[in-house]
């Protein structure tokens, strides 16, 4: 890990497209305050945060490539330049992270701490509105997804999990289904008719470890 600063300006372009800055872009008050803001690149397979060694910062991703990690390795989500993590470890006495976040390829990001997160926001309205945006959006999410995984429902698991690890509009099985089956905590049988029956409805497509999303809006109109 190595830490550089100020940003350039193709950075500055692409943070201006994070949750933060989305509707407005960069004001002059935003850009003084993020270029105090640390920036540490890090190296193919290298760690950025893990459960027991993390910062209280919004990593913004400037460049490369990452992905987020749970439990034995199951891959979440992955991470592109403009994409963010570490809002869960802000504001909050918890001494774990929530994921793991590991560069996939060579990458450089931008870490925005609390204390200058609370900068941002006294200078900043409107970054301020979307921060709260963006905790909404997560609130109703997770909300959507406790219904899921507490119902007896083998397709609201699914569902949900699709949802959440859709990189433009397909999902790679990182592990297999057998894998997946265990994860979601359902049988292989159940795991493999819920999504053949939502194939057949038009929803999506398979083909071997990958899955197409091609009606997202239907997906989403199953777990309410």
């Amino acid at each position: 890990m190595e830490e550089e600063q100020p940003m350039h300006t193709d950075d500055r372009r692409t943070v201006s497209g994070c949750f933060l800055f989305a509707d407005h872009g960069l004001t002059e008050a935003a850009e003084a305050i993020l270029d105090r803001c640390p920036i540490r690149s890090y190296r193919k397979g290298e760690l950025i945060y893990s459960r027991d060694c993390f910062e209280r910062a919004v990593g913004v991703l400037l460049s490369g490539e990452a992905e987020v990690l749970k439990g034995r390795g199951v891959v979440l989500n992955t991470l592109s330049a403009g994409d963010s993590f570490g809002v869960a470890g802000l504001f909050t006495e918890n001494d774990r992270y929530v994921s793991d976040i590991r560069a996939v390829r060579p990458c450089r990001v931008l870490l925005l701490s609390a204390p200058a997160l609370e900068q941002l926001f006294a200078a900043d309205n409107a970054a301020a509105l979307g921060y709260i945006r963006f905790l909404s959006g997560r609130i109703c999410f997770l909300n959507q997804k406790l219904d899921a995984f507490t119902s007896s429902s083998a397709e609201g698991r699914i569902v949900v999990w699709l949802l959440e690890n859709m990189v433009d509009s397909r999902v790679v099985i990182p592990r297999g289904y057998s894998d997946l089956s265990r994860t979601l905590g359902i049988g292989r049988a159940s795991l493999y008719r819920c999504l053949d029956g939502l194939e057949a409805q038009g929803a999506l497509r398979r083909q071997e470890r990958e899955i197409e999303i091609l009606r997202p809006e239907l997906l989403q109109s199953r777990i309410g």
